[in-house]
């Protein structure tokens, strides 16, 4: 988790939130949520990542719920 924390840091702050601008939609965001669990198939992975980008400032916490949300329906 460290190795994502600092990979956002080092994004910058103009560059990560662009790359989260999705999130400002919440069915965008759950949508997110889901289609990444199935990719990679692991909801631990999608909610950390979530989760490190709100700890880097990345994605306001608004952002993440639906992400989060998205990654625990995704679960099989």
């Amino acid at each position: 988790m460290s190795i994502i924390s600092r990979g956002f840091a080092e994004l910058g702050g103009e560059a990560a939130h662009t790359m989260f601008a999705f999130a400002a939609n919440p069915w965008v965001g759950l949508s997110v949520g889901v289609l990444g669990t199935v990719l990679i198939q692991s909801s631990t992975t999608t909610t950390a990542i979530a989760v490190t980008a709100v700890g880097s400032g990345a994605l306001p916490i608004e952002g993440a719920i639906p992400i989060i949300l998205g990654a625990n329906v995704g679960t099989p």
